[in-house]
């Protein structure tokens, strides 16, 4: 938002849990992401518990159990991966011992979706092919096998 007006035309608007006005489409995407940057360089979170927005503590996005690392974090479904604190996660082409400490949308991450946070800001999507991989879990379970598939 610059000068008071968002750049697609839309007008600012307040939303439930912050104070402020924001555009539209940058809370909706929050909504999506769960977390955002505002221009100003707020942090600013979505809960799918209360509906509401939320700045989380040390302008630090929050995952659900500890900060969300720019390419060391994943959002899971807790039927595939349980909420356990310790699980990692390894996927061909990444960095080995993913954290697996986020939840994201349930309605959105299902089965063995995994979403790879990787940071906030259009300059994170720049040539990022959004790879299609094969992951395991350490430990493993009889929903995610502790090696690769062959």
């Amino acid at each position: 938002m610059t000068n008071g007006q968002c750049s697609n035309g839309q007008t600012p608007s307040t939303a439930t849990g912050i104070t402020g006005t924001y555009c539209p489409a940058f809370l909706s995407n929050v909504k999506i992401e769960g977390a955002g940057f505002s221009v100003n360089g707020t942090a600013i979170q979505y809960s799918t518990n209360t509906s509401a927005y939320y700045l989380p503590p040390n302008n630090t996005p929050q995952a659900a159990t500890g900060p969300l690392i720019a390419g060391q974090t994943v959002a899971r479904n807790y039927s595939t991966i349980p909420p356990v604190t310790g699980w990692t996660v390894a996927l061909d082409g990444f960095p080995p011992n993913l954290q697996a400490t986020d939840t994201g949308d349930p309605g959105k991450i299902t089965a063995y979706r995994l979403d790879l946070f990787n940071g906030a800001g259009q300059a994170v999507c720049a040539n990022y092919p959004n790879p299609i991989r094969i992951a395991a879990c350490s430990p493993g379970n009889t929903k995610c096998p502790t090696m690769v598939i062959q």
